[in-house]
């Protein structure tokens, strides 16, 4: 792409365009998340966050009733395992997103923070060693 880059942008090779604020391309949505679209996502986070323990609970119950038996007789706790996984991930994705907003960066901007203090971790370790 030879468009010129927005401040805070990237190209995004997934859906070959260059965004402003980018902020990651997200598999399950198909979509580079940036700008507007972040706080999108960040609300559909938190409303998984909120709605699955109360669909959990309910279609436990439902299913319960119903005498629901899978693979060897714990259809209803591995289908209630399955979705408390899937809530516990939009958690941690929510919390971690709550924390990199709240020190104003995007999940690329904070990855490449990560990697520019753990080099220079490595430097400083490398140069304690040749001192000794």
């Amino acid at each position: 792409c030879r468009a010129p880059r927005p401040p805070r942008g990237k190209h995004c090779h997934e859906s070959m365009a260059c965004v402003a604020l980018y902020d990651h391309h997200c598999a399950l949505l198909a979509a580079p998340v940036w700008g507007w679209g972040y706080y999108a996502f960040v609300a559909w986070l938190l409303s998984m966050a909120a709605c699955v323990p109360p669909f959990v609970l309910l279609c436990g119950r439902y299913l319960k009733r119903r005498r629901w038996e899978g693979a060897g007789g714990s259809g209803v706790g591995m289908f209630m395992a399955w979705c408390g996984l899937w809530w516990a991930v939009a958690c941690l994705l929510l919390v971690y997103h709550a924390y990199i907003s709240w020190r104003g960066m995007t999940t690329l901007e904070h990855a490449r923070s990560l990697r520019q203090e753990s080099e220079a971790l490595d430097e400083r370790e490398e140069e304690r060693l040749m001192a000794k």
